[in-house]
């Protein structure tokens, strides 16, 4: 804080003449104190001679002039026991504090609060402390509001306190049960998944005392955890989705260690080659999970073990021999003649938990890339994304055809079907796959996902 002046400096500033002589004549008749600058033959006047419109306009100019930024961080970093929002608080307030304390060095610090406040409300601070300013406010809004109440609270605190004192306060939750809370859960924790509204309206008859409002208990509903407050309102396999998880990694397995199955109802309708009549083929898709290629698949008209034996059958010619044929517990796995087949050929057969398809998200993923894709290329699709009126139209149009011809355009044959159902598996097992690693294009020379194929061949051609 520079506390003596030259005439030079301060030729021109408010309530003083614009020239250096005049300067010189005027701080002569005035009295100012002043003395030799070392070094130089002029002449420096005090700070504090100076008329109150010039001190004013200079205070204001070297207000935020030079802040001791990296000070007031060090300081702001030195109490660990804080979260990062209350130490950003704490700095903003601490920079404050610090251009306080610089201005008392020439002024009053009523003074210097009284200057800050007034840059504030024009607009006038520099950007170090307009930067700052909504941080040490500490609001959820916006608003870059500062008093004289405020300041003197913060140099109070600080001075009591040091640095750690002007961090702004954090109320803890409160973690307690209330009374009541029991009470509400049975109404509320049901399957048939009752409103809040309506949960509230059913407590309230029961418990005519003293009750809490139904915004008391939306508050405590957001304090509880997904799972707790969605506990008894679904079931156990639904409940998973609430829960944490952890994703298994494949990067250090071996093509053929682990084939994965399931089958999936087609989502749209097909010719029956036996009977000319529309029916939803049921497909069992059999992928090796190092790679994520689709090996082998069958088609059938519902889940069965003659069907399973066919995917797998499928699967062995085209990709080998398996260690482990990881399934779910349906009826066209979990048989003697399954189990017997899997163990004559060397492998092992494992089953999932009950309601756990989510340990079985390859299979699970891959039936929506490869069959529900293929089923919206057909006009008569029936999955949840059709619309309701033009799924009724294509039913009656397909069903007058058949009636009156005994074929329709609308409707793939069993060839055809099997035909597109072969491109379905040949295109996914030569685009790009997420859970596979990343490479560089041979042609566009940009980095991407492998293919299944290409991590099949590259396990070849490591041996």
């Amino acid at each position: 804080m520079n506390t003596w002046y030259t005439a030079q400096e301060l030729a021109g500033q408010p309530g003083l003449p614009a020239t250096a002589r005049a300067i010189r004549s005027f701080a002569q008749r005035a009295g100012w104190s002043s003395q030799r600058r070392i070094g130089s033959k002029a002449s420096e006047y005090a700070f504090a001679s100076l008329p109150t419109e010039t001190k004013q306009a200079l205070l204001a100019k070297i207000v935020g002039a030079s802040q001791p930024s990296e000070i007031v961080e060090r300081d702001a970093h030195s109490s660990s026991r804080l979260n990062d929002k209350q130490r950003s608080a704490m700095a903003a307030r601490l920079a404050f504090i610090r251009e306080i304390e610089r201005l008392s060095k020439v002024t009053s610090q009523r003074q210097a609060i009284a200057l800050l406040l007034t840059q504030t409300k024009a607009g006038e601070l520099s950007p170090y402390l307009a930067e700052r300013l909504e941080r040490a406010n500490d609001r959820k809004t916006s608003a870059r509001n500062l008093s004289e109440r405020t300041l003197k609270r913060w140099l109070a605190d600080y001075k009591q306190y040091g640095e750690a004192g002007l961090a702004p306060a954090r109320r803890k939750a409160d973690v307690n049960v209330p009374e009541w809370a029991a009470g509400f859960l049975r109404c509320y924790q049901r399957p048939t998944k009752p409103s809040v509204e309506a949960s509230y309206a059913e407590f309230a008859s029961k418990h005519s005392d003293e009750r809490p409002s139904i915004h008391q208990v939306r508050r405590f509903l957001n304090k509880l955890s997904i799972d707790a407050r969605e506990f008894g309102r679904c079931s156990a396999q639904e409940a998973k989705a609430y829960k944490a998880f952890n994703r298994r990694s494949t990067l250090n397995m071996l093509p053929g260690e682990v084939y994965t199955a399931d089958g999936h109802t087609f989502d749209a309708e097909v010719l029956n080659q036996r009977t000319g009549k529309p029916y939803r083929p049921e497909i069992t898709t059999v992928i090796d999970v190092a790679t994520r290629r689709a090996l082998g698949f069958s088609v059938g008209e519902a889940e069965s073990h003659i069907v399973v034996l066919d995917a797998l059958r499928d699967a062995v010619q085209r990709g080998g021999m398996f260690v482990m044929f990881y399934v779910d517990n349906g009826p066209g796995y979990k048989n003697s003649t399954i189990r017997e087949v899997v163990e004559r050929l060397g492998g092992s057969i494992i089953h999932a938990l009950p309601y756990n398809s989510q340990a079985r998200g390859l299979i699970e993923r891959a039936h929506q890339t490869i069959w529900v894709n293929a089923a919206k290329k057909i006009p008569s699709y029936l999955g949840a994304d059709m619309d309701r009126h033009a799924g009724h139209k294509v039913h009656k149009i397909t069903r007058k055809q058949l009636r009156e011809s005994g074929s329709t355009n609308l409707m793939p044959t069993f060839d055809e079907f099997r035909a597109g159902a072969e491109a379905e598996i040949e295109a996914y097992n030569r685009k790009p796959h997420r859970g596979l690693p990343k490479i560089r294009d041979p042609k566009t020379l940009q980095r991407r996902h492998m293919t299944p194929l290409e991590a099949w061949d590259a396990a070849i051609a490591k041996g």
